[in-house]
């Protein structure tokens, strides 16, 4: 897949930071806190066929690269909480796997309206030093 020009944030630049809480509402969690990991930040939504696609590949690779500091960070832009936590409830009773990664929740779209998502969903490839890397619009690879 390209990398789009004309996606915000663009590549090679550090996009906006945020602060979210994470879904279960342990703790707030801000895009600058996760400086020194690379980091996939994918937008999704409960309603979105795609998104269901995709979660069991996160899964996988959280998996898989977690000790190279790697982190997949998954942003809940439903409009009611209860939908995503139902979302990933019925991920892990069809795959028999709890979602291994940062789940936080967008209840007012900030994130989405910063990011300009061209497609749902969409993901955020960010280096370690914080700056752009690739944008991956719809459905990751």
């Amino acid at each position: 897949m390209s990398s789009y020009a004309f996606a915000f944030p663009k590549v090679g630049e550090r996009p906006p930071d945020f602060k979210l809480l994470a879904l279960d509402e342990s703790k707030p969690v801000a895009l600058d806190d996760l400086q020194g990991k690379v980091v996939l930040l994918n937008i999704w939504a409960s309603w979105c066929t795609t998104c269901k696609a995709e979660m069991p590949e996160f899964v996988e690779m959280q998996e898989r690269y977690r000790d190279q500091g790697f982190l997949i960070v998954g942003i809940s832009v439903d409009n009611k909480k209860e939908k995503a936590i139902r979302f990933l409830k019925d991920l892990e009773m069809k795959t028999g796997k709890g979602v291994n990664f940062l789940v936080l929740y967008d209840e007012q779209k900030k994130v989405a309206e910063s990011y300009h998502p061209i497609g749902m969903p969409s993901s955020y490839l960010i280096g370690k030093d914080g700056r752009l890397l690739r944008v991956f619009p719809g459905k990751f690879r």
